[in-house]
């Protein structure tokens, strides 16, 4: 999805990518990891990798190979939601997960 997503000092957002990682029939509010084109190298631990070679690089909305950084989250109004990029496959989404917990410290 495309969102505003804000500055960490909160002066500002810029419009960005960003994937759900919340259940919205759970909460008021939405929570997102950051997407970025960036990908770092070595990769961190809590990024994951969607490339023109990942099965979900076309259904994903992406224009760029980017990483998904399940170490930046979010919570925003859902109202900052501008429009949905596309979709990820359950396959994807529990690598994403397993990510989320280890950047959580959850076991």
């Amino acid at each position: 999805m495309l969102v505003d997503v804000p500055y960490l000092d909160a002066t500002a957002a810029v419009r960005r990518p960003a994937l759900v990682v919340s259940d919205s029939s759970q909460m008021l509010d939405t929570i997102i990891a950051a997407v970025t084109s960036r990908i770092r190298d070595p990769l961190p631990p809590t990024h994951y990798v969607i490339d023109s070679s990942h099965p979900d690089w076309k259904p994903s909305g992406l224009r760029l190979p980017s990483a998904i950084r399940c170490d930046r989250l979010f919570t925003i109004d859902d109202d900052a939601v501008q429009k949905t990029l596309g979709h990820l496959s359950d396959a994807t989404m529990l690598g994403i997960s397993h990510l989320l917990r280890i950047a959580l410290a959850i076991p």
